[in-house]
């Protein structure tokens, strides 16, 4: 298993700057890019450091796996402190599925304009949503910079809690990806 870290000559911590991170990976791929007489193969391996090192939940659990700890397994329980999101989430989701059906059966313009205002009210929902998932996706961050002092302090392996906020934030990233997809097909 390749070290992003290693790769990308950062230490291996579980928060980053990511526009630091962002500057180092520009440098590199200027120098790496196929086109700038770089290997495409180390300029993939590159790419791909750099996707998993800014995002915070796949820079987690690149982390445990290189340290050789568990991740939490994904499961179908959802943690306490997301659990009204998770409600949320779903209720929004089934109504969305059910405009999108009666969009489809809609078949004059007129039917289609009186759907409007559904539409409307969705995406207002959606950003609601994507509001509250934000905020607490910044919530989790705060507690991995609490993390990250905690294993400054240990000089590494500081794993309490670890586990658990890398599943959270892959949740949140699913949920906030489902949010754009949902708000993309409103769009149209």
């Amino acid at each position: 298993m390749p070290d992003y870290f290693a790769l990308l000559g950062v230490d291996r911590r579980p928060w980053m700057d990511v526009a630091a991170l962002r500057e180092r990976f520009q440098q590199g791929a200027a120098r790496l890019h196929p086109d700038a007489g770089g290997d495409a193969g180390r300029f993939a391996e590159w790419n791909e450091a750099w996707r998993v090192l800014s995002a915070p939940a796949l820079r987690l659990r690149h982390l445990m796996e290189l340290e050789g700890v568990a991740a939490a397994s994904m499961g179908s329980g959802v943690p306490a402190g997301l659990a009204d999101g998770f409600l949320q989430m779903a209720g929004l989701s089934r109504e969305h599925a059910g405009y999108l059906e009666r969009r489809g059966a809609a078949t004059g313009a007129m039917a289609r304009a009186l759907l409007a205002e559904e539409a409307a009210g969705l995406r207002a929902r959606w950003a609601a949503l994507g509001g509250v998932l934000e905020r607490a996706a910044a919530a989790a961050g705060e507690r991995l910079r609490g993390i990250d002092a905690r294993w400054a302090e240990a000089g590494g392996g500081g794993w309490d809690g670890l586990s658990a906020l890398q599943r959270e934030l892959a949740l949140l990233d699913r949920w906030e990806e489902q949010v754009r997809g949902a708000r993309l097909e409103l769009s149209f």
